[in-house]
């Protein structure tokens, strides 16, 4: 069983922190000046539940999520980020699912303009209103699209790209509108085995998202979902991906385990990338 525990361990940086990875996705905090040592104590810590979810934080506010096992409920939590007060609540049922990983959240909240965005481990959306905790809308993905459930659940965190979200529901990929969560496009189920998040990025004047889907690398054009590359990576043994792919340049890095190993690929003008070494010391 595990527990998901906020602790406000020093004073919050002046920017934004709306999504998983931060405002650019990359991990990387832009502030300067500040000590690594920090407070003695914590300022504030509250049990949300239990759970993977990270804090997302805009204006103060920080939304996580958490699941409530004896009322067997999933939770959007808006808290106070200065002082850890409650500023309020949305629940839904859902179940558990821990499959060796102790069960609870798997996703974190994306945040903008005013709207909180989340899909849970079962592909259920919702857009709920920063301020209030309003629901604004309500999606069943996995029904809608007739997914299959995945052994782990659906882990990878909504993406906001301009007016769409990008959501990556373990074996396919796809695009909905912000506003009201209609689906754009989507790919076809490439079965189970990827629990990694996806990579929304620039190359070449356009904005693509790289996804592993199953067994296989798919870059995706953003605006309609066509295909730009695509490289089988197939598992073995216990393998499962895990890790987003990472991109530098034209350059992208495949990284997999158990076993598996990792890659690093150059995005040319051919549609299967090239493959430029492998190795297992990742």
């Amino acid at each position: 069983m595990i527990q998901a525990t906020l602790l406000a361990l020093a004073a919050l940086a002046p920017s934004d922190w709306p999504q998983l990875f931060g405002p650019d996705r990359t991990g990387v905090v832009a502030e300067r000046g500040w000590s690594a040592e920090g407070a003695d104590e914590p300022l504030w810590e509250r049990n949300v539940g239990r759970g993977y979810s990270c804090p997302s934080i805009v204006g103060g506010r920080l939304v996580t999520m958490g699941f409530d096992a004896e009322a067997e409920l999933d939770l959007v939590l808006c808290l106070d980020a200065a002082t850890g007060e409650e500023l309020w609540v949305h629940t839904y049922a859902a179940t558990d699912a821990p499959r060796y990983h102790g069960g609870g959240t798997l996703t974190t909240p994306a945040i903008a303009d005013g709207v909180v965005y989340t899909v849970n481990r079962h592909g259920r959306a919702f857009a709920l209103d920063l301020e209030s905790g309003e629901p604004l809308w309500e999606r069943d993905y996995q029904a809608e699209l007739e997914l299959p459930a995945t052994f782990h659940g659906y882990c990878a965190s909504p993406i906001v790209v301009g007016e769409r979200l990008v959501l990556d529901l373990g074996g396919t990929a796809a695009a909905v509108e912000r506003d009201g969560g209609a689906l754009v496009w989507r790919t076809e189920d490439r079965g189970d085995g990827a629990y990694s998040n996806a990579t929304v990025f620039a190359l070449r004047g356009r904005t693509l998202v790289a996804a592993m889907l199953g067994q296989t690398l798919h870059v995706l054009d953003v605006d309609d979902g066509a295909p730009v590359y695509e490289l089988a990576w197939p598992l073995q043994g216990n393998a499962v991906h895990c890790a987003q792919p990472l991109v530098i340049g034209d350059r992208m890095l495949l990284s997999t385990a158990y076993g598996k190993g990792s890659a690093m690929l150059r995005l040319g003008e051919e549609t299967e990338p090239e493959v430029l070494w492998t190795s297992r010391r990742l």
